[in-house]
């Protein structure tokens, strides 16, 4: 209610970024002021949601929890608020500042070494990580590739 129509598909798809162009002006005020949020209170009266609890997720977003953790997830009544949507957990922030970052640094590095070698090494190495996709052979065998940030795990 308070973005454009439609505006999963366009920008940034079901993840909302601080100042997104998709928010309406109203839908800024409503969201500044958790106003947005009331009517789940109505979800909460009906028992369909709690107080506290995990926070509904799109299911883009979801899915990409292990098993586990999903069948524990929807083990328990979602919640208005909880601990994955406290401040300090904000993953467009992350990307903006951890993500993007890197992969600037790693286009960068390509364009700085492009060759069509390193083209033919490229097109190899990503049909290997398609296969298997938890390989570090990408920085095995790039070793001058910009330094891993510390959340990017072997």
């Amino acid at each position: 209610a308070t973005m454009l129509k439609d505006s999963p598909n366009i920008g940034t798809g079901p993840l909302t970024i601080r100042g997104d162009p998709r928010v309406t002006r109203v839908g800024r005020i409503l969201r500044a002021t958790k106003i947005n949020e009331l009517p789940q209170l109505i979800n909460v009266l009906t028992g369909e949601m709690s107080f506290v609890g995990p926070r509904p997720q799109v299911r883009q977003h979801f899915d990409v929890y292990p098993r586990q953790v999903r069948d524990s997830i929807y083990s328990v009544t979602p919640g208005i608020t909880g601990i994955g949507s406290k401040p300090g957990i904000d993953a467009a922030a992350f990307y903006e500042h951890e993500i993007a970052p890197y992969k600037g640094a790693l286009e960068t590095w390509y364009i700085a070494h492009h060759s069509l070698l390193l083209d033919a090494r490229l097109v190899l190495l990503t049909v290997w990580v398609v296969f298997r996709p938890s390989s570090t052979i990408v920085f095995r065998s790039l070793r001058d590739l910009p330094a891993r940030p510390g959340w990017l795990v072997d």
